[in-house]
């Protein structure tokens, strides 16, 4: 989760919102809310393809959106549990973005050369 609010890898909507928002029946919407949960990528693909008949690109769309609100709603549910006063998600956001160092090297091996 944290990494996903650091990258900016998440939106500012409910998993059951984001569901809802899915082109399919009301039928396919009730069983993809107990199947889709953001955790598990290719799964929710497979269930996209399989419960909400769409092709393999539509599905991995719309299993991205599922995931990145899978992000905010655990956010959410962090900052219904925290003291008062921690509570304003734009400023745990900011706290968080500040707080992560991503350091990026390249790693190069030298290797002797077979003399067979």
């Amino acid at each position: 989760m944290l990494g996903g609010l650091w990258s900016g890898e998440y939106v500012e909507q409910t998993l059951n919102d984001a569901i809802q928002s899915i082109p399919v029946d009301d039928k396919a919407k009730k069983v993809l809310a107990k199947k889709l949960h953001g955790a598990n990528y290719d799964g929710d693909v497979r269930n996209l393809q399989v419960i909400g008949g769409m092709d393999e690109a539509q599905a991995q769309e719309w299993a991205y959106l599922i995931q990145e609100a899978a992000v905010w709603d655990n956010f959410r549910q962090l900052l219904m549990g925290a003291p008062t006063g921690c509570n304003d998600p734009e400023h745990i956001l900011d706290l968080i973005r500040g707080a992560m160092v991503v350091e990026e090297t390249t790693k190069i091996t030298v290797v002797p050369a077979d003399k067979g």
